[in-house]
């Protein structure tokens, strides 16, 4: 890759558009803050209920006292993740939601540190480019979403980013430490562990994450039952994992079920997963690992940590196309590759490549709640433009897998065979 330091116009026309997103967010969220506005009953709401429930009903299943209507709503995180969410349990809702917010932001700006030193010299020298990208990415709705909504999708991804950077700081204890809390929070980090423990240079930081993670459930037995451990995984997350909703989670599974549907006869609401869509959706998480693992083998092999990021990338959006339950604010997790595609436009690349890579941002830049305009349903072709609309989250990410995957595909199969770049014929 050859580095450059002029600005693409297609950057700079994204940037131009992102400036309005982003002032607008940002007011969203102050006036949010401000008037001290969340709703017991919001997604936030939710979480605190969980957490809560530990102090005023220690007997009783937060998954049974924070149900929702149906099996996706309620409070659907791991038991142990009720012990992280103490320290906002014992805070009224408004203050709760503050102090998220403000730790989320914290931790947003951490994440770009962290990205910046991965990158190390791609990182762009110029101002623009620098100040371009920090505005694309944090005008993601995305982003605005997670922080106005009090979710935790900004801890999550840096329990995936900060193990990769203290793994090459060689700190594989606070690296594992990080993976486990992360793996206790949401589950997903169990990606990165299964990963990690492919490569000779992280396999450390993976024992170690074995390691906590056993040894925090452990911990977690004096305030958690174990009856809930055994409810979350044998009862609780078999059945919540058996669902999907067309048009509003961006899996790859849904994007099937809408397009065997249609726009006019697609039913938003809950759908059971057939099991040969189950199979289907395990494949994929199996065949995004095994590439995943292709491209860190070869960062290691030639010591590019960029590369290191770029499997890390195609992990995370794995794992967005692979969960039946991805909601766009869980696209927070695209914000490496993105990144990583973000600051190829300001290289020598082609139009078409280009043109691919403004289509994954202005797909993404656009809010998932936003609905198709209906007026243009009555003209020709229509519906099926329709459909590709409510398809665009998980269009972008299978583009931007594609690119990712396909930029150094070639030496990530040469690699399985030789250790050295020195050896490839």
């Amino acid at each position: 890759m050859t580095h450059h330091s002029s600005i693409n116009k297609v950057f700079i026309f994204l940037v131009c558009i992102s400036l309005p997103l982003l002032l607008y967010y940002i007011s969203v969220l102050g006036i949010r803050m401000l008037n001290l506005s969340i709703s017991p009953t919001s997604d936030f709401g939710l979480i605190l209920c969980g957490s809560r429930s530990i102090l005023t009903s220690p007997l009783l299943s937060p998954y049974q006292i924070c149900a929702g209507s149906n099996p996706l709503s309620g409070f659907l995180y791991p038991p142990l993740s009720i012990l992280f969410l103490i320290p906002l349990a014992v805070l009224k809702y408004q203050h709760a939601y503050i102090l998220l917010t403000t730790l989320s932001l914290f931790i947003f700006a951490y994440i770009f540190i962290a990205m910046r030193a991965l990158l190390q010299e791609y990182w762009p020298t110029h101002k623009l480019g620098r100040w371009g990208l920090i505005c694309l990415i944090a005008s993601l709705p995305s982003v605005m979403q997670t922080l106005s909504g009090g979710h935790l999708n900004l801890i999550i991804l840096a329990t995936f980013l900060l193990p990769l950077l203290f793994s090459n700081y060689h700190l594989p204890r606070i690296s594992g430490l990080i993976i486990a809390i992360g793996f206790w929070m949401k589950l997903y980090p169990a990606m990165i562990i299964a990963l990690f423990l492919l490569n000779k240079k992280f396999y450390a930081t993976a024992i170690w994450s074995i390691f906590f993670v056993l040894i925090l459930a452990l911990i977690g037995l004096i305030w958690i039952p174990f009856s809930l451990q055994i409810e979350y995984f044998i009862t609780f997350l078999p059945n919540m994992t058996k669902y999907t909703v067309p048009g509003n989670s961006e899996s790859i599974i849904a994007q099937i079920f809408f397009l065997n549907a249609g726009i006019e006869k697609m039913e938003w609401t809950i759908q059971d997963i057939p099991w040969y869509l189950r199979i289907l959706n395990s494949g994929l998480l199996v065949l995004g690992l095994i590439l995943s693992a292709l491209r860190l083998r070869n960062a290691v092999v030639v010591s590019h940590t960029f590369m290191e990021l770029e499997a890390l990338a195609i992990l995370l959006l794995t794992i967005l196309l692979g969960s039946p339950l991805a909601w766009g604010h869980h696209f927070v997790l695209a914000i490496p590759a993105m990144m990583l595609l973000l600051i190829e436009l300001n290289k020598q690349i082609s139009l078409i490549k280009q043109l691919i890579i403004a289509f994954c941002w202005l797909s993404l830049a656009i809010p998932n709640w936003t609905q198709f305009p209906s007026i243009l349903l009555e003209l020709p072709g229509g519906s099926f433009v329709a459909t590709l609309f409510y398809m665009r989250y998980a269009l972008s990410a299978i583009c931007m897998l594609g690119l990712l995957v396909a930029r150094d595909f070639i030496n990530d199969i040469r690699h399985i065979y030789y250790k050295h770049p020195a050896n490839i014929p």
